[in-house]
């Protein structure tokens, strides 16, 4: 008992001393941690309803309306995912929470800006599952429009990501070809963070600062950390979400005056994104009656869907319509 005691004190002196040697990024992953209290207990960014914006049924359409066409690419299975959202059996659940643990442990002492949790990437599968998309694009026969968008066949498409690292690497992975011949660019946007408390939706990643692939992702196949430094525009990223002073219904509005000011009308915009956002923004611009699957399910990891948007003026101000039938299920489509 007492050479076992040594080494736990002897062992706990190392760790102290990797943490002292990576003081700053000690320092800052703590902030992280602290931040993420913060936000677990005291968030606004789930507080908002429905009835916040006017039904879309009662929305004029038959004057001066505005178009644009959206393709939302569900970002592949994160390493939270893989932990807490699978079987929920204490003999599969237990040991896959201990490992997480400790590698996030051995993640601080590497002093690292990366985590198992916090900004939580890609699993294995979720590389998958975006590789798969990519597979699908490059065999892809059917040349639709929402198919050549997301290409960049047209050569009239944008696209862009919210700020956490799982849906950066979507993109990068599941559109590579696009990417890895071109100059097309990510464009990061915030007002795409996911909506929710948990510390994963949360960014690792400062303000106007290159994101870092994970530790999974960096000596992947494919040249990922060339498109992270080079292809990955960071100028509007004004970095995480605040504790209060937000919502998920505000930043969804962000991001829709972002497309109908910053993208032409024949121009497609490829976000690359959450399932709970994704799921909010139908809740918020299908009509209240509409009882399409958009508005119950979560679209597929990996998965894509099109539509269009429309944006009139109601009582003075900008309002927005999604038209039920003109979303398509490109690829996967919505869960079962």
């Amino acid at each position: 008992p007492k050479m076992a005691g040594t080494y736990v004190y002897v062992a706990a002196g190392l760790f102290i001393a990797l943490l002292a040697r990576h003081a700053q990024a000690t320092l800052y992953k703590i902030k992280l941690y602290l931040k993420s209290l913060l936000y677990l207990f005291f968030t606004t960014d789930t507080r908002w309803k429905l009835t916040d914006v006017p039904d879309p049924a009662t929305l004029n359409t038959s004057g001066v309306v505005e178009k644009r066409t959206i393709l939302f690419i569900r970002h592949g299975e994160s390493m939270w995912n893989e932990t807490f959202n699978r079987s929920k059996n204490p003999v599969y659940f237990i040991p896959r929470l201990i490992w997480a643990a400790s590698y996030e442990l051995y993640l601080l002492a590497k002093g690292e800006r990366d985590s198992w949790f916090y900004d939580s990437p890609l699993s294995l599968e979720g590389i998958k599952q975006a590789e798969q998309l990519r597979a699908y694009l490059s065999a892809s026969k059917s040349q639709s429009a929402h198919v050549d968008a997301l290409l960049g066949k047209s050569g009239n498409s944008v696209i862009v990501s919210s700020n956490l690292r799982r849906a950066i690497s979507t993109a990068t992975i599941g559109l590579y070809d696009r990417l890895h011949s071109s100059e097309d660019k990510i464009v990061l946007l915030p007002c795409l963070q996911e909506i929710s408390r948990n510390m994963d939706t949360l960014s690792i990643t400062p303000a106007q600062v290159s994101p870092i692939p994970s530790w999974i992702e960096r000596d992947y196949v494919l040249d990922i950390n060339k498109i992270y430094s080079g292809q990955v525009d960071v100028s509007q990223n004004q970095g995480n979400k605040p504790v209060t002073g937000t919502s998920g219904l505000k930043r969804i509005m962000e991001f829709n005056k972002w497309v109908f000011e910053n993208t032409a009308s024949d121009q497609v915009t490829v976000v690359a994104g959450h399932s709970l956002w994704f799921r909010g923004y139908f809740r918020l611009f299908l009509d209240r009656s509409s009882k399409h699957k958009a508005i119950s399910s979560k679209i597929s990891n990996g998965g894509v869907i099109g539509f269009t948007v429309s944006r009139v003026i109601h009582n003075g101000v900008h309002a927005y319509k999604v038209e039920e039938h003109t979303i398509e299920e490109v690829y996967k489509g919505f869960d079962k």
